[in-house]
């Protein structure tokens, strides 16, 4: 009996303002949500193709009142359409649909770095979309129990697996991933520097460090998808190479006290900054336990008598012996899907050829129930515009 619930979540097009419910609906690229709040009488929904994009992008809008309504919050008093193809938001029946997904598959070769809770998002949507290729999946941890909850693809059988080896199995057979359990920065870089495999043209990251992005940007790719997500905001950043758009490197300030990702390796593992940096796969050396901080000497000796590399080292010490940070608060798992629907578009239609020009900035927040897109320009001294001139 609707009538006895606490809230009731609808799929459709019925709105009921006597009691506390939140109805939510798609039409192909489109997401809409209205709840009892709102003086309207139904969402609007014309007939088209499935398309897995809206009908996710308004699953992440409807859960995320669920979470308010329980959180004892305000549910949203203004009704919703967000249009994943044109970037927009607006009143309900304001957009139309959007062009049909195709029918033969989309071809993908992207390097996936960060498999965190967004890229959980991004992976969840596309093993819901005609695409199919290779890829390259870049991840330091294992995942953890307190990634059970945020994370939407992950669970109990997975405790425990390298992040990137989930990523993996998650978008096999479709798309061919190879992972590798490593920092980005330099075990992973190096790999690219002495030319073990080209830059694939597409970069999706879904980190938490401002740092390890800004690194990630300065691999200039054709086209880089930034995801990221604090709090009830989600937030999805795409720059192309070729194009006058702001990058990563100016829309994202790292906090002064971020330390840069080779420091705080040389902290992790005990080893000094220039023997990880210039000769990461040689042998750890007596040196280097003597160097180490009391607590790492045992590790490092017994590592060194086994002639364990260096980089083999920091592997183990990341994937074994993490640290925990206290702090770290993760972002709720509707916004981090929401990140990772939206990235999941723009890579969708960069697939499809879709002219779109412009860099992006999208935001979207579930407190205001608001979202807005930017194309700000690259200032004139910034670092792309040398790299864009470089490629062309």
């Amino acid at each position: 009996d609707p009538a006895s619930a606490d809230l009731t979540l609808l799929i459709g097009t019925t709105v009921i303002p006597e009691r506390p419910t939140i109805t939510v609906n798609s039409t192909g690229w489109v997401a809409r949500m209205a709840t009892s709040r709102m003086s309207l009488d139904a969402l609007p929904r014309s007939p088209a193709p499935a398309n897995p994009l809206g009908a996710l992008g308004a699953a992440c809008l409807g859960v995320g009142q669920v979470f308010r309504f329980l959180a004892g919050l305000p549910s949203a008093a203004d009704a919703v359409e967000v249009s994943l193809f044109e970037r927009a938001q607006g009143p309900p029946g304001t957009f139309a649909p959007g062009p049909v997904l195709p029918t033969t598959p989309l071809e993908l070769d992207a390097l996936l770095v960060g498999c965190g809770g967004v890229m959980h998002g991004f992976v969840y949507a596309l093993c819901r979309l005609p695409v199919v290729g290779q890829g390259r999946a870049v991840d330091r941890q294992r995942l953890r129990d307190e990634n059970l909850g945020p994370y939407v693809n992950a669970t109990l059988d997975l405790l425990g697996v390298e992040k990137a080896e989930v990523v993996r199995r998650l978008l096999a057979p479709k798309v061919d991933v190879t992972p590798y359990p490593e920092d980005f920065d330099p075990l992973f870089t190096v790999r690219l520097d002495r030319g073990h495999f080209p830059l694939p043209p597409i970069v999706i990251a879904g980190l938490d460090r401002v740092v390890t992005r800004h690194t990630v940007q300065r691999l200039w790719p054709e086209v880089l998808i930034d995801m990221g997500a604090g709090g009830e905001t989600a937030q999805v950043i795409v720059k192309r190479r070729a194009e006058d758009g702001a990058c990563v490197l100016e829309l994202l300030a790292a906090a002064p006290d971020e330390e840069d990702d080779l420091t705080r390796l040389a902290d992790e593992s005990g080893m000094p900054v220039e023997s990880i940096r210039d000769e990461m796969d040689r042998p750890i050396s007596a040196a280097d336990v003597a160097a180490a901080p009391p607590e790492l000497r045992a590790a490092l000796e017994e590592a060194r008598q086994r002639c364990v590399l260096r980089c083999g080292f920091i592997r183990t010490q990341v994937l074994d012996h993490e640290r925990t940070d206290d702090a770290f608060v993760a972002a709720v798992p509707h916004v981090v899907a929401l990140s990772g629907v939206v990235a999941a578009a723009e890579l969708v239609k960069e697939l499809m050829g879709v002219d779109q020009p412009g860099s992006l900035r999208y935001q979207s927040s579930f407190v205001s129930n608001r979202g807005q897109v930017l194309s700000p320009r690259a200032q004139a001294q910034c670092e792309c515009r040398r790299a864009r001139e470089e490629a062309a």
